[in-house]
């Protein structure tokens, strides 16, 4: 073989490939029979089933319905936004009609049932659903200013009721309700559809509401009768004024919006991160995420049980000074899965340690404006975390997990200098 000319040598390897070919035609017969029984899985039929992608696009396309202007690069305005909803909708109606319509025809054909009109059924439910979007935009419009309302308003109300001694304890223990809502209300919701559908967890959760009104009543009965810290009202562009012109309140605004961005970009990479570098399957890569929310729920219960022994200042300065540590020596943790998920978990964990701690920090920096200055500060933060979530995804493809941690380390620091700067003349009481 040695002294063969190449000329031989390339027919000899042809006549190898051809003869391996060969074979295929048969293996394709033994494919084709295997479909006759019942033993194997496959959709041979001359009607399609659901698309996976199609499906992802209706989500997509809800999204832009819900919350026209949000998730598009396209302008919608007073002027246009009649014929953006009739594209909108027209399209979403004819994708999610012919998707429903495949469904029924597929169970239909599947079962040799008699025709069911599955077209005209497709049609009724994604015209159903259709009607009942604009009251689902009122419901999630309500939830939304729920959410950026009551955490401020909490948060404020304890301030006004637990001592600034304390207040690291309270803020720490209220906290618990979102590690608590990740650890066991993702699970149980997740029970609660693979045995009962998904409309199942909205009872759920519309109880659970129910049950926290009528406790609030209960609790906070006093709420009426306990007259606020300040003496009269006052309007928001004169609160505004007040934060605009303290140090303390902008060196905190500039510190959580920075914190955020720099932990965003990181937490919409990591997970591609461990699948890239380790191959892990949807399974590991939740365990991976429940191992971060337990590093939330220890965190939280530092804030409760040391934060106000140690002070808060000192305690959200030590937090953050670990935090950007731990974003640079997580790229080195690269080898093992294990060193990887205990990299995270030291991130999430000091990174949750110091935005609890922050939280009774900062509700004493303009007490006479407490919930105006915790509004923009949960403000700076939300707007931090979509900045984190823009750069997060260019920085992971410039230069991997090196450059993810060099990045959130460096805004860590920028971070940390601006709430030295905030906090310099201000003094812990």
């Amino acid at each position: 073989m040695e002294h063969m000319p190449k000329e031989d040598q390339c027919k000899i390897e042809m006549l190898s490939t051809e003869r391996y070919r060969s074979e295929i035609p048969g293996v394709v017969d033994q494919l084709v029979l295997s479909c006759d029984g019942s033993a194997c899985f496959e959709h041979v039929s001359p009607e399609p089933i659901p698309s996976r992608e199609t499906i992802i696009s209706l989500i997509e396309k809800a999204r832009n319905i819900l919350y026209p202007g949000y998730f598009m690069h396209a302008r919608v305005d007073r002027i246009n936004i009649g014929y953006y909803f009739g594209q909108e909708v027209t399209a979403f109606f004819e994708a999610l009609a012919e998707q429903i319509t495949l469904s029924i025809r597929h169970e239909c054909l599947r079962y040799e049932q008699p025709c069911t009109q599955c077209l005209e059924r497709g049609h009724e439910a994604a015209v159903n659903l259709l009607k009942d979007l604009p009251a689902l935009r009122r419901a999630l419009a309500k939830d939304v200013i729920a959410a950026h309302e009551g955490d401020p308003a909490v948060q404020s109300y304890i301030s006004e009721r637990v001592p600034y001694r304390r207040r690291g304890m309270a803020i720490g223990f209220l906290e618990y309700s979102w590690a608590g809502s990740t650890l066991l209300g993702i699970p149980l919701i997740a029970i609660l559809i693979d045995r009962f559908g998904w409309r199942s967890p909205f009872l759920l959760m519309g109880l659970m509401a129910i049950i926290g009104i009528a406790a609030l009543s209960f609790f906070l009965s006093d709420l009426n009768n306990v007259k606020a810290r300040q003496s009269k009202k006052i309007d928001f562009k004169t609160a505004w004024r007040q934060i605009y012109e303290k140090k303390t309140a902008r060196g905190a605004i500039a510190f959580i919006f920075l914190l955020s961005v720099a932990n965003d970009n990181l937490f919409v990479v990591y997970g591609a991160w461990l699948e890239n570098t380790f191959g892990l399957s949807i399974v590991a890569l939740g365990i991976g995420t429940a191992t971060i929310g337990v590093a939330e729920l220890i965190g939280e219960s530092m804030t409760a049980s040391l934060a106000d022994r140690f002070g808060l200042k000192r305690s959200v300065m030590t937090g953050l000074s670990c935090c950007i540590i731990s974003y640079i020596v997580l790229p080195l943790l690269g080898n093992t899965i294990v060193l990887a998920l205990s990299g995270l978990f030291l991130i999430f964990l000091t990174f949750e340690f110091t935005v609890v701690t922050s939280v009774p920090l900062v509700t004493e920096l303009l007490p006479e404006s407490r919930a105006t200055m915790m509004a923009c500060y949960m403000a700076a933060a939300g707007f931090g975390r979509v900045v984190g979530a823009l750069i997060g995804g260019p920085v992971w493809l410039m230069g991997g997990m090196i450059a993810t941690g060099f990045v959130s380390a460096t805004i860590s620091a920028l971070a940390l200098l601006a709430l030295i700067w905030g906090l310099h003349s201000w003094i812990e009481e």
